[in-house]
């Protein structure tokens, strides 16, 4: 099941709790979208949503794309930073690599978004560390966060606080 329409169902169904989406593919979805799905899942829970993106095996971008992403930082690079900016209800013009958006999302009040970004390698890691809210790892051991040092990739909040936080 899609987890956003998955999420959805759920809050509908009256369990409205806070969500977080492990890692949505980015081939899957333009960043627009990604951007109203998620803004979307916060309206119809009421509670803040993470949101975690990321670029998906090589094979899989072959599949969908006919080639995989060159740079899969940049691919990240330009899709968070188009979702950030949809999110922060600003009219974004972005002309990338691999996304392009010249658009905003109409300002609604919603419960606050999160961005994440999957993090299997360094550079991965240090992006997340720049550009989202929170790293997430997949069958990672702790050796290997260890040896990363993910706390280099925690900082302080960008955001005032939400009195959508409890």
């Amino acid at each position: 099941m899609e987890p956003h329409q998955g999420f959805a169902y759920a809050a509908g169904a009256g369990f409205r709790v806070p969500t977080g989406l492990g890692v949505t593919l980015m081939p899957l979805r333009h960043p627009y979208e990604a951007a109203l799905q998620v803004r979307s899942l916060a309206l119809a829970t009421g509670r803040p949503v993470v949101a975690g993106f990321g670029p998906g095996a090589r094979s899989m971008q072959r599949s969908l794309l006919g080639e995989p992403y060159r740079s899969p930082l940049t691919a990240a690079r330009e899709y968070l930073t188009i979702v950030r900016g949809l999110l922060a209800l600003d009219v974004v013009d972005l002309k990338g690599e691999y996304f392009s958006c010249h658009g905003a999302l109409h300002a609604f009040p919603a419960p606050p978004v999160e961005l994440g970004l999957g993090v299997l390698r360094p550079g991965m890691a240090r992006l997340a560390g720049e550009l989202a809210d929170v790293a997430i790892t997949w069958l990672t051991p702790a050796s290997y966060l260890e040896d990363v040092d993910c706390r280099r990739c925690v900082k302080a909040p960008r955001r005032p606080a939400d009195p959508y936080r409890g």
